[in-house]
């Protein structure tokens, strides 16, 4: 069976190659006008329909329930409560991801980093944002570069400009260079929300983060992974637009 687009059926027709009449034009004519299908809902062509599963697709975005992130707040990743002082002692060129999630797409403005209450010293913090798949980082989406964290309780913050649409990612922070005491706005050592799982039946703590080692310079590839359990992190936020 060959296949021949409407434009080579109707000059069939309209050579003779076929007894048709203006009835079988006019039905050309029409099929040739139809809208051709496309996945995207938004579009406002008059050439163009979604596809029926484009329609289910945004039903079911529709229906599902969103967190609206409030314009000028900051969020941190999911887990516990912060507290001021991160006891963990966090080794030079360790990247740490805490999970991340977005039920809307929201644009973001600020990365940000807060020092413990006895922070002392001098420390560059690089920061960023990674994609996940099966609940774990993968690839950077965003390097933001590196802050100098100078003084205790204190606020370090780069400025982005970056939209993140419904998902799940890991924020993502390395101090490439440790300061004397270098403790952070952090998990707790021994909690975790609902979020975070376990592997253990009995006793034991909750996954807090995920962690890799030697991660020099920029960001890259999340690989060789170690899992974060009765430890601390340091806590990455975002601001919302």
């Amino acid at each position: 069976m060959s296949v021949i687009t409407i434009e080579q059926l109707k000059s069939k027709f309209e050579g003779g190659d076929h007894p048709g009449s203006a009835d079988y034009i006019n039905l050309i004519d029409t099929l040739a006008a139809l809208p051709a299908l496309t996945d995207s809902v938004s579009s406002t062509s008059t050439t163009t329909a979604a596809t029926a599963n484009a329609v289910k697709i945004a039903y079911d975005v529709a229906q599902s329930p969103t967190w609206t992130f409030i314009s000028g707040y900051y969020y941190k990743g999911v887990s516990a409560q912060p507290v001021f002082t991160t006891p963990a002692p966090l080794a030079a060129n360790n990247t740490y991801y805490l999970p991340f999630v977005v039920t809307a797409t929201t644009t973001f403005d600020r990365i940000m980093i807060r020092t413990g209450i006895g922070f002392v010293g001098t420390s560059s913090v690089r920061l960023g944002i990674y994609n996940s798949s099966g609940g774990k980082p993968t690839t950077v989406l965003l390097d933001a570069g590196t802050v100098s964290c100078t003084s205790a309780a204190g606020t370090f913050q780069i400025t982005i400009s970056q939209q993140l649409s419904a998902g799940f990612y890991f924020l993502a922070n390395n101090p490439q260079s440790v300061a004397t005491t270098n403790n952070y706005t952090g998990t707790p050592r021994t909690q975790a929300s609902a979020f975070n799982g376990t592997p253990y039946t009995s006793g034991g703590e909750a996954l807090q983060f995920f962690s890799q080692s030697g991660v020099t310079g920029a960001f890259g590839t999340a690989e060789n992974l170690s899992d974060g359990f009765n430890a601390g992190a340091p806590y990455v936020f975002l601001r919302a637009v």
